[in-house]
């Protein structure tokens, strides 16, 4: 085991030698941009120093799905280390029990699972309800899943689940959304 008196030589080293490449760079006149041989300049883009134009609340890229407490910002992310599960989040104006109903057939839902509800506040701004619920007893691989949230779902969603795990197994996850405030 190293000594604390080595760890603490490498450690005064680094702030060392980031205060050498801080001081560097201060007393530069020109910007510059570290690059490996070969590649590239950084772009020239320049945020502009004026205020971007919001859009409004009535976009639709903005608004609220119809119906009364409808889920908003659903997705989903793996819910185990071998692919038997599937975590679906999303979040509510109001509370309600966040439960999913799910088959493997398209409108035929013959389980149901119960999750939890988590909210904070950072400042003034409470947060909306997020509900997060495991779906932990998906027995095939490879199988689209058909899922509607709560009692009062605005439609059904689907995944696929992954293929089984192995050695010449590619795996491949993406995620498509849209993350949007929540009016009340």
């Amino acid at each position: 085991m190293p000594s604390r008196s080595c760890n603490n030589v490498g450690l005064t080293v680094r702030l060392l030698v980031l205060l050498l490449v801080v001081t560097v760079s201060s007393n530069s006149s020109s910007s510059f941009a570290l690059m490996n041989e070969g590649s590239g300049t950084t772009s020239q883009y320049m945020r502009k120093s004026s205020a971007s134009i919001d859009l409004p609340y009535t976009d639709p890229l903005v608004t609220a799905p119809p119906g009364e407490n409808a889920p908003q910002q659903v997705h989903i992310t793996q819910g185990d280390l071998v692919g038997k599960a599937v975590t679906v989040s999303w979040v509510t104006v109001q509370q309600f029990a966040p439960k999913v109903w799910y088959g493997i057939k398209q409108g035929d839902y013959s389980r149901v699972q119960e999750g939890q509800t988590t909210r904070y506040k950072f400042y003034n701004y409470p947060s909306g309800f997020i509900h997060r619920v495991t779906l932990n007893s998906l027995q095939q691989y490879n199988t689209k899943y058909y899922y509607k949230i709560g009692e009062v779902s605005v439609g059904e969603f689907w995944f696929l689940t992954q293929l089984e795990i192995g050695l010449d197994v590619a795996y491949t996850f993406g995620l498509i959304g849209k993350l949007s405030t929540i009016l009340g």
